[in-house]
């Protein structure tokens, strides 16, 4: 901290900026939004899992906030130069995994209603490779039972459904084994009888174990890292656009929300202060363009940005341009290639006329 405040003293002279210091203050303001909040492998985004939206295919909308440390020159005065630590806090928004039942999340994964809707998808190879992809590394928790192991990680679904899936399992004895279904198994062993027997199982770790999707529950704040359909992004650009009075709020709230209450103990041990009011910069208008128009003279834009043309300020010239006319009277014709080149001539097109042929047919 030392070399940081060093950094930040006013001095006539420039120091290097302490890039060490920096991601050592950073790696603190991490630390207590990042055991409250979801967050992403670099440790910057935070995501609340409160006000989700949710989006078509089983996943969900969570907002949050990204956070970064960046220095600044701050103030000059005179020959001293002030400098500061700026703390950048912005919105951001991420799809999740939708928690819940699997089962459920497998249903708005196919885009139905019912778990009934799905039968005939589970039978077509492509419907299932993309089940499949949408499924893998999902952590899931089992209802079935409350003691032993309970959490899971998804490696894929069994090819075959729960009754006519073939496992290996001990005898009461423990000692001889024998062959049986998964949906016989839970009916023995668990006392369970499987509600959707043509559904497959969910298979898990090095020994395939496998379970009824029916008994499995997606754990929350998961995150999507797969890539949305384009109609996911479509949505998530909808609910995610807001005003600029309404994003200024919710940078506000996430300012309260990262380094609260909850923060101000841990930040004080560092003699590390925040303040709360977002960073004042003196905007700047520039000065109105001028627009080149016909015969070189320039114009300025006026009527918040509207201007009327007068003509190019470098003639075209129209080369390769026709004229049919299949029936009617030719002095319609010759009206209107007057008025076709008056027009043109006041926006300084120059045009070759072409030849006129004239054609006459019987029926």
């Amino acid at each position: 901290m030392a070399v940081l405040l060093e950094y930040l003293s006013p001095s006539p002279k420039a120091i290097e900026i302490p890039f060490e210091a920096v991601s050592c203050l950073e790696v603190l303001l991490r630390q207590s939004p990042g055991l409250r909040f979801t967050s992403n492998p670099a440790g910057r985004c935070f995501y609340n899992d409160k006000g989700v939206s949710q989006l078509p295919g089983g996943v969900n909308v969570h907002y949050g906030w990204y956070q970064s440390l960046r220095t600044s020159l701050g103030i000059q005065q005179q020959q001293y130069t002030y400098k500061e630590l700026l703390l950048n806090i912005d919105v951001v928004a991420t799809a999740f995994y939708q928690q819940g039942p699997l089962i459920d999340v497998i249903t708005n994964f196919f885009g139905k209603r019912r778990i009934e809707d799905c039968q005939k998808l589970f039978t077509i190879k492509n419907e299932l490779r993309n089940r499949d992809k949408f499924i893998s590394s999902l952590n899931i928790k089992i209802s079935y039972r409350n003691t032993g192991r309970r959490k899971y990680k998804v490696k894929g679904l069994a090819a075959q459904s729960v009754r006519d899936t073939k496992i290996r399992i001990k005898e009461d004895d423990g000692v001889h084994e024998v062959t049986t279904t998964v949906q016989e198994c839970f009916r023995k062993t668990y006392n369970y009888n499987v509600k959707y027997p043509w559904l497959p199982a969910f298979v898990s770790g090095a020994n395939n174990v496998q379970i009824p999707i029916e008994c499995c529950v997606v754990l929350p704040n998961q995150p999507y890292v797969k890539k949305v359909s384009e109609d996911q992004a479509a949505d998530m650009i909808k609910v995610t656009a807001v005003f600029p009075q309404k994003r200024k709020e919710r940078i506000q709230d996430g300012l309260n929300q990262l380094h609260g209450n909850n923060d101000e103990i841990l930040l004080a041990r560092w003699n590390v202060d925040i303040n709360q009011s977002l960073k004042q910069v003196e905007a700047r208008i520039l000065d109105t363009p001028s627009l080149m128009f016909a015969k070189n003279k320039p114009q300025k834009v006026f009527n918040n940005g509207f201007w009327k043309t007068q003509g190019f300020a470098k003639p075209a010239l129209l080369v390769s341009w026709s004229i049919a006319l299949f029936w009617g009277d030719f002095g319609v014709l010759d009206s209107f290639m007057n008025k076709l080149d008056n027009e043109l001539a006041s926006q300084v097109v120059e045009v070759l006329w072409p030849f006129r042929i004239n054609t006459t047919s019987a029926i």
